[in-house]
């Protein structure tokens, strides 16, 4: 097995023997055998191994396993206790999926620590099988049924090509010991079932299953890949992007044949999953909008404009501003002063006659339903109708903010004074603002 892991892991990774990996130990054989391989064929590592703190003294007894693993091998350790339990209610999410999200955010911690190369993980061909299998039984897209990649970033899976039987016969021949996790042998986890129920059943038919599979997942691993070809292609002509916002044309993408379906592909990579949602999405009214556990998705006219939510989706408070006071730091920043004489201003710029202000001021995020009277036009008009005319993106509007006298806009910041506010020969007191 040692010359078919140095051959299979020469030919598929861009290791550096002597820049460190770091290899997550859990002191299963997996990764114990992954170490010794590693280590056999003289790479440097790091080990990493995450205390769930499930199972009592056994937890416990494994973080030392691999503690004295690593010492063996005269390598740096690192670990860490998670508290699972908190995790999970805080996120709302299975057991299994916050033992992953914890582990691998603390893998990337230490790799980012060390500026590491790679992590690497035991996964093997039983395990891609199983994942292959739980994803088969969930409803799936051909992406769910490809398989696990060898290589995702920085994650990298060495022991792919390799089932669990010949691992555990490596381990055995070299007389390596590990640590079994009882857990493993009870149904109770979906995992669990599907590997000793459906996977060993599958297993004892008369054809080769495990070969098999592995052509299966060539095949549709080379589907995917036409089809992404297909996307790049569908995207380079629909999609435009710039440093706040990714913009899909809407009519370009009714050039094509099955345009749903290729814009469920191109909004999947936004962390979109709501499917049965795409039509009314398409032809809903501007305003429209749905948001993923990553991105901000909304309706413009004929485009969809997307962008990454940076903070909770909460609106801000407003900024009272009180008669006197000389300066605002914020998420909008405004130095106030008098002003002997007018003049001309910038856009980041607003006169007013004083003596028409009603304090405190308020500084706040536009709304909806907000109106004013444009600086040099008669009458008013709502800011929607306004940015319109203006052609500004979504992403210039939810920046924008508004300062108000007693529910009167004074000035949209930044773009347009109102004129009930403006300088006249009658002023005698002016008041000067200027966005920094």
């Amino acid at each position: 097995m040692l010359a078919q892991f140095k051959t299979h892991i020469t030919e598929t990774f861009d290791f550096d023997s002597k820049s460190p990996i770091l290899l997550a130990c859990s002191g299963g054989c997996d990764s114990v055998v992954l170490g010794h391989l590693l280590v056999e064929l003289g790479y440097s590592i790091i080990v990493v191994h995450v205390n769930f703190q499930l199972r009592g003294n056994d937890s416990e007894q494994d973080a030392l396993f691999v503690a004295a693993l690593a010492q063996s091998w005269s390598v740096p350790f690192y670990t860490k206790r998670v508290d699972v339990a908190q995790y999970r209610q805080a996120h709302g999410c299975s057991l299994q999926m916050a033992a992953r999200d914890l582990r691998y955010a603390y893998f990337e911690h230490v790799r980012a620590q060390f500026n590491l190369q790679s992590i690497v993980v035991a996964h093997h061909a039983d395990d891609d099988h199983e994942t292959f299998l739980i994803n088969l039984s969930r409803g799936t897209g051909l992406s769910g049924l490809s398989g696990m990649s060898a290589q995702n970033g920085y994650l990298c899976r060495p022991l792919l090509p390799f089932t669990r039987q010949e691992i555990e016969q490596w381990a055995n021949d070299q007389n390596i010991t590990w640590r079994d996790d009882v857990s493993n042998d009870s149904d109770h986890y979906e995992r669990n079932f599907i590997r000793h129920h459906v996977s060993q059943g599958l297993k004892q038919m008369k054809r080769p299953w495990l070969k098999t599979f592995r052509t299966t997942q060539n095949n549709l691993k080379q589907s995917q890949n036409l089809i992404n070809d297909y996307l790049s292609l569908v995207q380079h002509h629909v999609l435009t992007q710039n440093d706040h916002e990714t913009v899909l044309d809407l009519e370009m993408l009714q050039t094509y044949r099955h345009p749903l379906d290729l814009l469920a592909a191109l909004l999947k990579p936004y962390g979109f999953t709501a499917w049965n949602d795409l039509p009314e999405l398409t032809t809903a009214e501007t305003g429209k909008y749905i948001d993923t556990p990553t991105h901000h998705i909304q309706k413009d006219r004929n485009t969809l404009v997307i962008m990454e939510l940076t903070r909770p989706n909460e609106p801000e408070r407003p900024v009272w501003i009180n008669e006197g006071v000389r300066g605002v730091d914020g998420p909008v920043s405004l130095c106030i002063a008098a002003a002997q004489h007018w003049q001309k201003p910038m856009r980041h710029e607003l006169y007013v006659d004083a003596d028409l202000l009603i304090f405190p001021l308020c500084l706040r995020p536009w709304k909806i339903d907000d109106i004013f009277h444009p600086f040099g036009l008669k009458g008013k008009k709502k800011l929607s109708k306004y940015f319109k005319d203006e052609k500004l993106s979504l992403a210039s509007k939810n920046k924008i903010w508004v300062l108000e006298s007693n529910g009167d806009i004074i000035w949209v910041v930044g773009h347009r004074a109102d004129d009930r506010f403006k300088i006249t020969d009658q002023t005698t007191n002016i008041l000067h603002f200027m966005m920094l």
